[in-house]
């Protein structure tokens, strides 16, 4: 693509592209530029041409876990999910693409006999985005097995950062931070029989599948669970939760902490959702909870930013 457009990638480039398109919410207003890499270089080239130009940089994998402004984003949109998404196993260790599906990093490593990933079963999205997060479920999650990571920074700069560089806590990184740009990851995982790791992944299958929404787009869980051993999903549950709607967004029948999308919703219906379901919480617990899934985009104000962390 030319200068007068965009950067000269190999991949395209794409004007004024509605982010609905590109979310497993199916909600978003507009990015400015949309850039889908063809490869690291790509990727490289994007967020030099944007620095130089101080343009914004958003990065998404493949669109889960977010919820983009109905306004859209503005600046450069980076969507790496399809470019980088190689995977190589050499003895203990797997080695991946930052936009590679993270389940099908898990099932690579199952395959191969490799243990340390099963808790990664089930859940959406890719492995930038996993370790963005520090995603996870009841088996673990992606600090306990992470050894490094390449990533480039906001000036363009390639660098590689190891976990303590990282400060994986639950749900959250000092990614959120630095933001740099993940471009692959090495996982040190443990030798085991195939069948007993790909028995630990159906099994959290099993319960994902029983437990949580598919038919209807959403984002996954829309709040952090709030410590202590407490869930949000069963707090909500039992308040009375499931089934409330705002505009075309709805509380899940089936996960009272997912929100989906039930026609044509917007993304100030889920906000605005949100805010009911939390008040349900405050009233009804004392606790404040905290969105786990994150706000992307042209928002007048983020979200929940200007709000204590915690009520008692």
């Amino acid at each position: 693509m030319s200068d007068a457009g965009g950067p000269e990638i190999q991949g395209e480039a794409l004007r004024n592209e509605p982010m609905a398109r590109h979310t497993s919410f199916r909600i978003g207003g507009p990015a400015d530029l949309l850039v889908l890499p063809a490869h690291e270089d790509d990727v490289v080239e994007a967020v030099h041409w944007a620095s130089e130009r101080g343009l914004p940089v958003t990065v998404l994998g493949n669109g889960t876990n977010v919820l983009v402004a109905d306004a859209g984003i503005r600046g450069v949109t980076i969507l790496i999910a399809k470019a980088l998404a190689a995977i190589r196993v050499e003895g203990a260790e797997v080695t991946a693409g930052c936009g590679a599906p993270l389940m099908k990093v898990a099932f690579q490593a199952a395959r191969a006999g490799l243990s340390g990933m099963e808790f990664a079963e089930g859940i959406p999205g890719t492995l930038g985005g996993a370790i963005y997060m520090n995603a996870g479920t009841l088996l673990g999650e992606v600090k306990d097995c992470l050894a490094s990571v390449d990533a480039v920074t906001r000036e363009g700069e390639r660098v590689t950062l190891s976990p303590s560089d990282l400060c994986l806590t639950y749900r959250t990184s000092a990614l959120k931070e630095t933001r740099h740009i993940l471009l692959s990851a090495r996982f040190v995982l443990r030798k085991a029989p195939p069948e007993e790791v790909k028995a630990a992944m159906a099994r959290m299958r099993q319960r994902r599948q029983a437990t949580q929404p598919h038919a209807e787009p959403s984002a996954g869980c829309v709040f952090k669970n709030p410590g202590g051993g407490r869930s949000s999903g069963k707090m909500l549950d039992g308040a009375g939760a499931k089934g409330m709607t705002e505009g075309g967004a709805r509380v899940s029948q089936e996960h009272a902490n997912f929100v989906v999308n039930a026609g044509a919703a917007r993304a100030e219906d889920v906000v605005n959702l949100m805010r009911r379901m939390r008040a349900l919480i405050l009233e009804r617990e004392g606790i404040l909870l905290r969105p786990e899934v994150e706000f992307v985009g042209d928002w007048e104000t983020e979200p929940f930013a200007m709000e204590p962390e915690a009520a008692r």
